[in-house]
């Protein structure tokens, strides 16, 4: 971090050189000294680039060999694969012992350390060290974090900071560790003494004031974003965090939509700005601005769920084509395995996570926009009962009704998903709300007859719907659903009021 301070593009020029030279090309005549590959090697880490890691070991293995610092990150490569052992053995092999040896020693250990020992062993190596560089702090704090010793990096402090050749690296650090620990407020504390430290670095103010977002305290997030466009104008992310915090705020709805409609044009976008700005509109009565804006980005971005999901709710009909895109493109490779031995949806995959959600939250209308499109290229079989009750919950009565009899559900030869309440009542109760109460009454007579005829072979419990339940379970099911037909028809005679009867109601 020191390094990128003093010259923000050295070591990623350095990294881009190797991976040119070395790892596309094989450049035999390529020359990096040692000091080159440790830092191509730590930059890779922090890309988590595994190859570019093993090339600079290899590389390193033919030029330097028996190098203390590339043997050094030899073990804690291996340590990352997993590979205890091996990151043991060549770990071992080093003789001049510093802070990464002894702290790769105990993450190798540490299944055999009780918490007073490790936490000794711990302070012990920063009180033995003359200096901690860079990638010293940033395996300490990834190692506390990961053996949930963040807290005690608050014991520990005063030696690090006082060992540490640029304090900054671990300040930013352990804040990182804090906010990834969703322990905000300690988060915001280092960074606002990062930004103390440190008053003119964007990214300080940044992280500041992403954490202060994430705490909910949104006039701090707006200050310290402010302070980050202080320091350069263009920046995207603070115009984000900025627009974020008046959102939350239900505020200023304008410069809302004018932060973010920069930030949706770049290649920086992400599903919430656009859902954000085409909600911000929304709230400032321009719909078709809403919709439009929706639509040209899922235009560029079609796999953006989010953004769908955002049309579904505003327009769920505009949003058909978009769901179809993405359910074809991005999802359709599920489709077959979501399909169980019977033709059920048998797993959570995608689209059925996707309709979970929507149910989850409420939005039902957008769920049977979800359905009814899947449909269109999978049969609707596969979403049973579902698709029934989702399109007479928002009153798509006629839907209901032609699903129903154009199917085998009409047929009611044998007694299979034909008694399957879930689809026979939006059914037979979006007869009732079209006005077709004659037809209802034939039909629930009808279907009521089948399966008395049929109750036994139920009740034994070999077929759907109550095929693998317990007795008592079954049971109760099909009384149920006897009593409920019962009552229809009932209340279809009386010429009661629907609600009165309608076993989908809201108890």
């Amino acid at each position: 971090m020191q390094e990128e301070e003093n010259n923000p593009d050295e070591r990623h020029s350095l990294y881009e050189e190797f991976v040119e030279e070395v790892v596309k090309n094989a450049n035999p005549e390529a020359f990096f000294d040692e000091e080159d590959l440790i830092e191509i090697f730590d930059y890779a880490s922090d890309l988590d680039n595994y190859v570019v890691k093993m090339e600079v070991l290899l590389y390193g293995a033919r030029h330097y060999h028996g190098s203390a610092a590339l043997e050094t990150r030899r073990a804690w490569f291996y340590s990352s694969l997993g590979e205890a052992e091996a990151a043991r053995e060549v770990n071992s092999r080093v003789t001049s012992s510093g802070v990464l040896n002894r702290l790769l020693d105990l993450r190798t250990e540490i299944d055999r350390l009780e918490p007073n020992t490790l936490r000794h062993r711990l302070t012990a190596i920063i009180n033995d060290a003359h200096e901690l560089v860079d990638e010293d702090l940033i395996q300490l704090v990834d190692f506390c974090a990961d053996n949930s010793l963040l807290d005690f990096l608050q014991v520990l402090r005063p030696a690090i900071m006082e060992r540490s050749s640029y304090p900054q690296t671990f300040l930013y650090q352990w804040a990182d560790a804090a906010e990834v620990d969703r322990d905000f407020e300690t988060a915001i504390t280092l960074f606002e003494e990062l930004t103390m430290r440190e008053p003119f670095t964007l990214d300080f103010w940044l992280r500041l004031a992403t954490a202060q977002g994430n705490a909910n305290r949104y006039e701090a997030a707006i200050q310290s974003a402010e302070m980050a466009l202080a320091i350069d104008p263009d920046s995207l992310q603070p115009k984000r965090v900025k627009a974020y915090a008046l959102f939350n705020m239900e505020r200023d709805y304008q410069t809302v939509v004018d932060l973010l409609t920069p930030v949706v044009k770049s290649d920086f976008s992400e599903g919430p700005d656009i859902s954000i700005v085409a909600n911000s509109l929304l709230l400032l009565g321009r719909r078709d601005e809403a919709i439009k804006s929706l639509k040209e980005y899922l235009e560029a971005y079609p796999a953006s769920r989010l953004a769908i999901d955002t049309l579904l709710v505003i327009e769920p009909q505009v949003a058909v084509p978009y769901v179809r895109t993405y359910l074809t493109q991005y999802i359709s490779a599920a489709t077959e395995a979501e399909l169980g031995s019977d033709g059920r949806m048998a797993h959570p995959y995608p689209v059925v996570e996707w309709v979970g959600m929507l149910l989850s939250t409420g939005r039902y209308e957008a769920a049977a926009t979800v359905v009814n499109t899947h449909v269109l290229d999978v049969s609707f079989y596969i979403w049973g009962g579902l698709i029934f009750e989702l399109n007479y919950a928002i009153g798509n009565y006629g839907k209901v009704v032609d699903l129903f009899e154009t199917s085998i559900h009409n047929q009611l030869e044998e007694p299979f998903d034909t008694h399957d309440p879930s689809i026979v009542f939006p059914y037979l109760m979006s007869l009732v709300r079209l006005g077709r109460d004659a037809h209802a009454l034939c039909q629930a007579k009808r279907i009521l007859s089948n399966f008395e005829a049929n109750r036994q072979s139920l009740a034994d419990g070999r077929i759907h719907p109550v095929a693998g339940l317990l007795p008592a379970t079954r049971r109760s099911i099909l009384d149920g659903y006897r009593d409920n037909l019962r009552a229809f028809i009932d209340g279809v005679e009386a010429n009661a009021d629907p609600d009165s009867y309608d076993p989908m109601r809201v108890a």
